[in-house]
């Protein structure tokens, strides 16, 4: 035989053996290991997602409660708020029906998802009011797994009302409180000097004229009766004179006097009207009302002293408008804005200083 014939056999008898014990053992070890790393990876991916899922979640219907009160411009018991529970629920207040007012229904609680909780201190509210503002202030709940402390992530919600997640922010506590009546020196212009207040320049009142005295009429003089000639011839021919009548003097007419002119009115007590003392008003829906003051006596300034609907109806002076009246007479337009659907209420309008008078305004 020769010798490449007995090669090809001897490899092909160590093919038909396979491979050893030691070869398998090793591969399957090899395996394991893998698998085992892979499934611990795949598993911490997951709880990363749902950590991060809860916290997205979280931070958007922050966000849209924030928004809610803003766009209902939203007072009270109306206002949106987002509440922590205890370490995995948390609710929802907010007008989910945009019917302008918060139902019992629109309470909503949700659960995180699995394996992840609040690691912050709860219950806590945060409340938004019409300007989307934090009226509970700056809060930092933090949310983790339970498996894995390490693994947390900061929400905050600022008393601005912004919300953020793992960001840089300037912390409401690191905004130093301003200064409001403080004297700083080396100031490059001065504080303008107020202007005083304008005294009311008074109203003259007109003299009447005099009643004119009629003329007295002047008597015509009359015409003196002629002398009679003498006679002649013995008195024959005497003729009697023919007397001339006199003249029945024509009166003077009497002058009609002139009328006396009629002084202004004495001022009468000090009023408050509005225009109009009635309105229909919808929902996000703003009215003007004006308030005239007559017959002050001094400087005047017009309030709303009422509101019988707080939580719906808000009242404010409109833009360029003063509530001061100086002269005695004269107005000031207010708004008036209407929150909710159906809602209802009386307001009152006062001039408080020098009139005392009132004025209310009916919404239906």
């Amino acid at each position: 035989m020769k010798e490449t014939d007995l090669t090809q056999r001897l490899d092909s008898q160590r093919r038909d053996h396979g491979f050893s014990i030691m070869q398998v053992l090793i591969v399957l070890a090899l395996v394991s290991i893998v698998t085992t790393f892979g499934a611990i990876g795949i598993v911490k991916a997951r709880a990363h997602m749902r950590l991060n899922n809860s916290v997205r979640q979280f931070a958007s219907w922050a966000e849209k409660a924030r928004g809610d009160s803003v766009r209902r411009h939203a007072m009270g018991a109306d206002r949106a708020s987002i509440t922590l529970n205890d370490a995995t629920t948390y609710t929802v207040s907010m007008d989910l029906d945009r019917d302008g007012v918060v139902g019992a229904a629109e309470v909503k609680t949700y659960t995180l998802e699995t394996g992840v909780v609040f690691t912050s201190a709860t219950p806590i509210t945060v409340t938004f009011d019409w300007r989307g503002r934090s009226i509970t202030g700056e809060v930092t709940p933090v949310m983790a797994l339970t498996n894995d402390a390490s693994s947390s992530k900061l929400i905050t919600v600022t008393g601005s009302g912004d919300v953020t997640i793992e960001a840089q922010i300037f912390q409401d506590a690191g905004i130093p409180t301003p200064t409001l009546n403080g004297n700083p020196s080396g100031d490059s212009r001065s504080d303008p000097t107020p202007n005083p207040t304008a005294t009311p320049t008074p109203v003259a009142t007109a003299t009447p004229t005099p009643t004119p005295t009629p003329s007295s009429s002047v008597s015509p003089t009359p015409t003196p009766t002629p002398t009679p000639t003498g006679c002649n011839n013995g008195g024959n021919n005497c003729q009697s004179p023919t007397p001339t009548p006199t003249p029945t003097p024509t009166p003077t007419p009497t002058p009609t006097p002139t009328p006396t002119p009629t002084p202004y009115p004495t001022t009468g007590p000090c009023t408050l009207t509005a225009s109009p003392s009635s309105l229909s008003i919808g929902n996000k829906v703003t009215k003007a009302v004006t308030l005239s003051v007559n017959n002050a006596t001094t400087v005047t300034t017009i309030a709303a002293t009422a509101n019988s609907n707080t939580s719906h109806i808000s009242v404010s002076l409109a833009p360029g408008q003063s509530a001061t009246v100086s002269n005695g007479s004269g107005s000031a337009i207010f708004n008036i804005l209407l929150n909710g659907t159906n809602q209802s209420g009386t307001i009152t309008f006062t001039a408080v200083s020098g009139c005392g008078a009132t004025a209310t305004v009916t919404i239906n």
